[in-house]
């Protein structure tokens, strides 16, 4: 009987931890939710891939070619040229 006692006021002590908590967590902001979102930059550059070698590279940093109304970024200037030699070759 006394072994009964015990869990059964484990299992309250438990529950009242837990409810406890779930309650606290709605009144008090974590560091998260108090965070200005004034500080925080937006995302500023996305990653292109080179159709070449299929490396990612940022936008900004990427060489670029014009090429029949679509634009398209490169890794390199070696990647840039093996795309207009293999343009070249099918025209």
């Amino acid at each position: 009987m006394f072994v009964v006692r015990l869990l059964a006021a484990g299992a309250l002590v438990y529950a009242g931890f837990r409810l406890r908590k779930y309650l606290s967590n709605d009144t008090v902001p974590t560091q998260h939710q108090t965070e200005d979102t004034e500080d925080t930059q937006p995302v500023e550059d996305v990653l292109m891939e080179d159709p070449v070698c299929r490396r990612l590279v940022p936008k900004k940093q990427a060489l670029i070619l014009h090429h029949i109304g679509a634009t398209h970024y490169f890794c390199s200037e070696h990647c840039r040229r093996l795309f207009q030699q293999q343009r070249e070759e099918r025209a």
